[in-house]
């Protein structure tokens, strides 16, 4: 069938009876195609019934179909990504994080979760006991030989060995990549089973 002016006409009765799911997202795709008919000029756009479509046994399949829909109705050709100046760069360290044999080292806890691994075993959570640790974890000797890349912590990233080097300089020293934690911890939602959200995102771009 066609959208616009032509999604009344030409629908075709099937024997086979859509799902509440299927019949809620053939609605959404036609209203928005609609509504994006009316505000442009360009000519409706061809989509699948829901009638036809949903008869096999992947109804996941049609949605995404649906969704891609939508999403090429609503597309703005001025906002066309261009490309990305990084790519080079992307590729090189993809590769490097992949390599055979190798994995990534997870340093990242926050000051909390440190401070409990601390306490079992009667260490005292300071900023200086927690640089102490990381810097252990990056001078091992034959890191490199098994991680490629590690996740560091906020605070950690900003650190320094004992002889002045940044602990980011201790591992890029071994050919090891650093990546850093953006989020800031878990709260608990109220009002939930101990359900948590992330925090972090207010405010990243100014941290990043």
């Amino acid at each position: 069938m066609f959208a616009g002016a032509s999604v009344n006409q030409g629908i075709q009765k099937s024997s086979f009876q859509p799902s509440i799911i299927d019949t809620i997202g053939h609605q959404a795709s036609i209203s928005k195609q609609m509504a994006t008919v009316q505000a442009s000029s360009r000519a409706p756009t061809v989509v699948m019934d829901a009638a036809t479509e949903t008869g096999t046994d992947n109804d996941s399949a049609y949605m995404d179909k649906v969704f891609l829909q939508q999403k090429y109705d609503t597309y703005d050709p001025n906002l066309h990504y261009t490309g990305n100046q990084y790519v080079e760069e992307l590729m090189k360290n993809a590769k490097v994080l992949s390599s055979s044999g190798k994995g990534i080292l997870a340093s990242d806890e926050s000051n909390g979760t440190c401070g409990k691994r601390f306490e079992a075993i009667g260490v005292e959570n300071t900023e200086k006991n927690r640089k102490d640790y990381r810097e252990l974890l990056y001078s091992a000797k034959g890191l490199e030989e098994f991680v490629s890349g590690c996740i560091m912590y906020d605070e950690t990233i900003r650190q320094s060995s004992r002889d002045g080097k940044t602990l980011v300089n201790v591992l890029a020293d071994k050919g090891i990549l650093s990546g850093i934690k953006v989020d800031t911890g878990i709260t608990v939602i109220e009002g939930t089973n101990d359900e948590t959200v992330t925090n972090g995102l207010d405010g990243l771009s100014a941290r990043a």
